[in-house]
């Protein structure tokens, strides 16, 4: 009985030094790279593709750095070490080439995870993916989030897009869209975590009507998201900057610069209203924050006018109206003498005129 005595008073005595009888020099390693883009055994992948994984570490406040292999062999060489993030762009691949790669994860005391060697092949498509993913990078899980994105092939229709939303799920093919339509999808996460969205796109080449005749992007840059449990928090943008000339000619276009930041850090669409009742007025974006819109405008008569504009974000949260006042106080000058029309129907008179100048 006394000796249990004395060593629960030696326990109480160590867990109110702050000793832990846990051995805190355990560490586990870093999570085994997993999920890869593109898949594995995937065929009809772009040349200009980017690589993504799942990684991470289990431990609080232990981060994982990347080494990737990449090549041609069943066995690929190193390609790039100490990657801060799980995604790499490689150099332009190869057409109708079979690639092999695996990821190395270290964290900060050199536990190591390896990965599989996963392999893909491409296409012999050398155009650029869509645009890297517009939309919320915060993100509450179980709610519906909107992203999208374009593809800018100029003339070409037909266009299909289909997003990976990090955790397993793809959006399907979903179009089809013209080059200058923006493509919209909607996903929501179940579980938080950190999620990288891609998309890409294909589209028939040259028109041809075979369903088995596609050409297929490689996958965007990606957006990383981050979900969480609780209610994401969220400040409007600020008011947009409008610069440009404030003093012209009617008839001529002059160009104006809007832009808008946002203390999150979102993607952010600006509203613009070159004049009250303007039908030119409308919506661009989404724009990554502090972007510079610029438009073409011009009046067509004389007058004062006030340009307006505003910023909301993926979020819908709007800013306050910003203004710049605009006078159109001259016409442009239309020069019509009857001596420049003579000179005009006789141009033969400009060399004449050139020497009686010249005496």
């Amino acid at each position: 009985m006394i000796k249990k005595i004395i060593i629960g008073i030696v326990i109480v005595l160590l867990v109110g030094s702050g000793f832990s009888l846990a051995d805190e020099s355990l560490d586990n390693p870093p999570n085994v790279p997993s999920e890869p883009h593109p898949e594995n055994g995937a065929v009809d992948v772009g040349i200009k593709t980017h690589l993504s994984w799942t990684g991470g570490d289990p431990d609080p406040g232990d981060k994982a750095i990347y080494d990737l292999y990449f090549g041609t062999e069943p066995e690929p060489e190193l390609l790039a070490t100490d990657l801060q993030m799980p995604n790499y762009k490689p150099d332009f691949l190869e057409i109708n080439t079979q690639y092999y790669w695996k990821i190395i994860a270290r964290d900060e005391n050199q536990s190591v995870a390896t990965g599989a060697i996963w392999t893909f092949t491409t296409n012999d498509c050398d155009c650029n993916p869509p645009d890297q993913p517009s939309g919320p990078v915060r993100a509450r899980n179980r709610n519906q989030y909107e992203y999208t994105t374009k593809l800018m092939i100029q003339n070409q229709n037909g266009l299909y897009y289909n997003f990976s939303w990090g955790d397993g799920n793809c959006s399907g093919w979903l179009g089809p869209y013209n080059h200058s339509e923006r493509v919209r999808a909607e996903h929501q996460w179940h579980e938080p975590g950190e999620y990288q969205v891609q998309v890409r796109a294909r589209f028939r080449n040259n028109g041809v009507l075979s369903m088995d005749d596609w050409i297929t992007t490689g996958w965007s840059e990606p957006l990383i998201v981050t979900v969480t449990s609780e209610d994401v928090g969220n400040d409007a943008p600020e008011s947009p900057t409008i610069t440009g000339t404030t003093n012209g000619e009617v008839g001529v276009e002059y160009d104006y610069t809007f832009s808008a930041t946002d203390p999150d850090g979102d993607d952010v669409y600006i509203y613009v209203e070159f004049c009250a009742g303007c039908q030119e007025a409308q919506w661009y974006g989404p724009f990554p924050s502090g972007y510079q819109l610029t438009i073409s405008y011009s009046w067509e008569s004389q007058g004062a006018y006030t340009i307006k504009a505003k910023a909301k974000d993926v979020y819908d949260a709007e800013s306050d109206w910003a203004t710049l006042e605009i006078s159109m106080p001259k016409n442009k000058p239309h020069i019509n003498t009857p001596f420049l029309n003579f000179l005009k129907n006789h141009p033969c008179m400009f060399p004449l005129l050139q020497k009686l100048l010249d005496l």
